[in-house]
């Protein structure tokens, strides 16, 4: 009896913790300083992360999530956010209740990341609760935070749990002149203002130039056959290495194979200087040997592949390194 007794109990002190989630306390006194939170969107699972850590931040723009500005202001202290991870989904959450980050990691599997940052304890005229809502067919990025009400319909339109709000941002802020960074121009935060008075709270930062080519033309590589009527072959039998040319004079190099890279010559022998083509010769002279290769066709890369970025000019050949 004792046991099924406690069994009740437990059950109803669960149920009001998961009731009581989004509680926020109320006083008479105000806190006006705070942190931003970054607000970031993973375009390939469709999980919105936060964090008040511009290394973590920038971290997450490097690993290809798009930075949305900033979510809020957070207090710098008051009520802990804890923030809790689940590596199945691969999914963050965040909850103010302690009994629902609990559950979470001793029951559910998720990892806890301990405090994110914090709410609030006081409400003023300035300070805004944020949204919480829920896609119950989301795999990941299930739960969604927002101080926009408009945002918070628009989801519910879209088939959302309202789940009430969650925590406190000490301002309703907006964000005015954000520019987004080029590969050839530097952008900038954009200044962060109290909606309610046009303050501005945060002054804009700048955004360094990336190197995120978007702006692209991709050009083949173009080749023509060419039909060579002698080719005379010089060999190095000490190495192996090889040189095409025409004629025992002309050292126009028309083919070239296996060039050791001991010589710090390009491997490329149409990149080759005259003095470059002089080093082999004087390298291997003792050990040459001259054959003619019989007349052949040969297919000749006149221009490799490469992408070309029409904003700063800057050059690819595997569409990753800029040059």
């Amino acid at each position: 009896m004792r046991t099924r007794s406690k069994l009740i109990v437990g059950i109803m002190v669960l149920t009001l913790a998961i009731t009581t989630i989004c509680f926020i306390p109320t006083s008479a006194n105000a806190e006006t300083t705070g942190q931003l939170m970054y607000r970031m969107y993973n375009p390939n699972s469709g999980e919105h992360f936060y964090t008040a850590n511009a290394g973590e931040k920038d971290n997450l723009v490097n690993a290809g999530w798009k930075w949305e500005n900033f979510g809020w202001i957070a207090a710098e202290s008051g009520n802990p956010v804890y923030r809790v991870y689940n590596p199945v989904a691969g999914d963050h959450h965040y909850t103010m209740n302690e009994m629902e980050k609990n559950l979470l990691v001793f029951l559910a599997g998720w990892q806890d990341e301990g405090i994110g940052w914090y709410s609030t304890t006081t409400e003023n005229e300035d300070t805004t609760p944020l949204y919480r809502l829920y896609s119950p067919s989301a795999k990941s990025g299930a739960h969604h935070y927002t101080l926009s009400a408009a945002e918070r319909d628009m989801l519910i339109n879209a088939g959302w749990q309202d789940e009430g709000t969650c925590w406190l941002s000490n301002y309703n802020i907006e964000v005015s002149g954000y520019k987004e960074a080029t590969c050839c121009e530097e952008g900038t935060t954009g200044d962060v203002l109290n909606k309610r008075t046009s303050e501005v709270l945060f002054k804009g930062q700048v955004i360094p130039k990336t190197n995120n080519h978007q702006n692209v033309t991709h050009y083949d590589a173009v080749t023509e056959v060419r039909y060579l009527d002698k080719l005379r072959k010089a060999y190095c039998k000490d190495d192996g290495t090889y040189i095409g040319f025409r004629g025992e004079e002309d050292t126009k190099i028309i083919q070239h194979f296996n060039t050791y890279h001991g010589y710090n010559l390009p491997l490329n022998a149409d990149l080759w200087t005259d003095e470059q083509i002089q080093q082999w010769f004087d390298i291997c002279q003792n050990h040459l040997i001259y054959e003619d290769v019989p007349a052949q066709e040969v297919i000749v890369v006149v221009s490799p592949e490469y992408w070309k970025c029409n904003d700063c000019g800057k050059i690819s050949y595997d569409n990753k390194n800029w040059q």
